[in-house]
């Protein structure tokens, strides 16, 4: 059985589809993680760390603490957005 991301109950054990920009910033000399789809309401980039793996489990948890945060005040989680039009 394979289940699918359903934004209206993302409270579940499914990796959310988010978009997950990494890249090394030569200023901070670490990693920077963005989260495009959510730059209306955070400031990005979101989180930073030396390698490339811790730099994506902290994203992942910055994700999951937004979507808690966002659904506990009631408020739409932002809508997915091509791949296409990320930049």
């Amino acid at each position: 059985m394979q289940l699918a991301w359903d934004s209206k109950n993302p409270r579940n054990d499914i990796e959310s589809p988010y978009t997950l920009i990494i890249q090394w910033s030569e200023e901070d000399d670490s990693f920077a993680v963005s989260v495009p789809e959510w730059r209306d309401r955070v400031i990005n980039p979101v989180t930073y760390d030396d390698t490339y793996e811790q730099a994506a489990a902290k994203a992942r948890e910055v994700l999951e603490l937004l979507i808690e945060a966002t659904l506990d005040n009631g408020e739409a989680l932002p809508e997915l957005e091509p791949l296409a039009s990320i930049r």
